[in-house]
């Protein structure tokens, strides 16, 4: 190989061998969250829509548990290793749209930030999201193209036309997997209008459009089999505030709270860095930066849209917002470059800002074993009780009557109730009522103490003839973890639809809490 050649892919391999062991590295030693446990069950039972989002994370999961196995390792490794390829795709995008040492730079942050590192090494919705957006960027930096008769490729009509195809095909997959995908793709036709509008012009463009308004055709049809349920999900999310907010604030409150909840969960550092990707777009001075304008604008554009979801998620998710840090990060990085940043002084801040961002990823894995530490996401602490409690699950579902079903208020522990106990568990969440529930008599019922449990067990003996409970589980000495309280009932006397209404968790919550 050309010296040259080795010297200037060399690092490019170190980065991403480093991300490959980071992801790896006891993949399957941690139980499943319950998001994961969540996901799996979509894996189980394929549709082309689900309540939450589309169906392109129960494809993924299906695909990695046929090839690996039910268990933890076998439900993770295809999302590790798509992460991993995200890693390569952010750095050959980077060094695309600005330098090789931009690319660098990004590819470091990206395989040791903490918020990368929790969605590769945990199945959320967000890998195969970054994974098409990235190859979706792509083929835009070949459609981008300035000098078009110039730089045509050469060949046949089919070459010419693969770019498209490739732009097209990579859109119709992105709106498949979750609904802010959607916003980006409201972002990208912003940026088509303001800066490529002769991209309008050409016909292979709109081919392009009709193979992604394809994606669509899953979601819509599965919407209107029923009952436009996801889509009004999502719709009423800006509308309504989450529960903590419509205690004590208003929405502006809630903003200002989600502001600060993700940075903390995306970890300061990564953030900072993030904030400094919004500078203003430089004013353009040659025709021969216009290629280089035009992508800088679309990330730019791109990540602000990404950046939506913090004003409208009920549930404060930072984790929505993790594709726009990226973009956000990787045009940091090549403004930064671009301005000579990387000599004399501005090298150093370039290695302590990576020192500092690696302290919280490496800080974050070992926070989720358990390892206390003040630099990592607060992310870590979340997801160290969401698996803290299995066992415990495992001996509840051990002493409920086998003639009981297991019903949980908080739809985050059914489907963890369900894959360690190998029991159908319930809940009154939206895609549960969708898949159905068999006729019961008899409940085995749990809740956290998110909802005092005077107000569930006032409801129970309303609705049953026989109420045992509530027990506690409550945590061992020195943890801070939610209590569990769970009822063993008997003889349901309101109608099975009247339950379900009645112990959702947001309307006992309303009823509580906003009388």
């Amino acid at each position: 190989m050309n010296p040259k050649a080795l010297a200037k892919n060399f690092p490019v391999a170190v980065i991403i061998m480093m991300a490959l062991a980071l992801r790896f590295a006891y993949l399957g030693q941690m139980p499943l969250l319950p998001d994961e446990a969540y996901y799996w069950l979509w894996s189980r039972q394929l549709d082309w829509a689900y309540y939450d989002h589309p169906a392109g994370t129960a494809i993924l999961l299906r695909l990695s548990t046929v090839l690996g196995g039910n268990d933890e390792f076998g439900i993770r490794w295809l999302n590790a290793l798509l992460a991993t390829a995200c890693v390569a795709l952010a750095i050959s995008l980077t060094q695309r749209i600005y330098s090789q040492k931009a690319g660098l730079l990004v590819g470091a942050l990206m395989a040791f930030g903490a918020p990368f590192l929790i969605t590769s090494r945990f199945v959320y919705t967000d890998t195969l999201f970054l994974f098409l957006l990235l190859l979706n960027f792509h083929s835009i930096t070949c459609l981008n193209n300035p000098f078009p008769r110039k730089s045509e490729p050469s060949g046949g009509s089919f070459a010419k036309l693969c770019p498209f195809v490739w732009f097209g095909l990579s859109l119709a997959l992105l709106l498949n997997t979750k609904y802010t995908a959607y916003l980006y793709a409201l972002g990208l036709g912003v940026w088509i209008v303001w800066k490529h509008r002769p991209l309008m012009r050409d016909p292979r463009f709109w081919l392009a459009v009709g193979i992604a308004m394809l994606g669509l055709i899953p979601v819509l049809g599965w919407n209107l089999a029923n009952d436009w349920a996801s889509l009004r999900w999502q719709l009423s999310h800006g509308t309504s505030l989450s529960p903590g907010a419509s205690l004590s604030s208003g929405i502006l409150k809630q903003w200002v709270a989600n502001g600060f909840h993700a940075g903390a969960y995306l970890t300061w550092p990564l953030a900072v860095i993030a904030l400094a990707g919004l500078w203003p777009l430089r004013r353009i001075e040659s025709q021969r930066e216009l290629h280089w304008d035009n992508m800088d604008s679309l990330v730019w554009i791109s990540s602000i849209f990404m950046f939506i979801p913090i004003f409208l998620s009920p549930a404060s998710s930072p984790r929505n917002l993790i594709p726009g840090l990226l973009l956000l990060l990787l045009r940091a990085a090549g403004h930064a470059i671009d301005r000579e940043l990387w000599v004399k002084k501005g090298k150093t801040l370039i290695f302590f800002v990576f020192f500092i961002t690696a302290l919280y990823g490496f800080g974050t894995v070992s926070a989720i074993k358990g390892f206390s530490n003040p630099f990592s996401s607060s992310a870590a602490s979340q997801i160290r009780r969401d698996v803290a409690r299995v066992e415990e699950l495992k001996k509840i579902a051990d002493f409920s009557p086998p003639q009981n079903i297991l019903f949980s208020i908080d739809y985050t522990l059914a489907a963890q109730l369900h894959y360690y106990t190998r029991r159908p568990a319930y809940t009154s969440w939206g895609q549960y009522k969708i898949w159905g529930y068999p006729m019961f008599d008899n409940v085995t019922l749990l809740s956290f103490e998110y909802l005092p449990e005077k107000v569930i067990d006032k409801k129970l003996r309303e609705a049953f003839t026989y109420v045992q409970g509530p027990y506690q589980l409550k945590p061992g000495s020195g943890e801070k973890l939610p209590v569990i309280f769970w009822w063993e009932v008997e003889g349901l006397i309101w109608d099975q639809a009247r339950f379900l209404e009645t112990f959702d968790f947001l309307t006992l919550f309303k009823d509580y809490y906003e009388p």
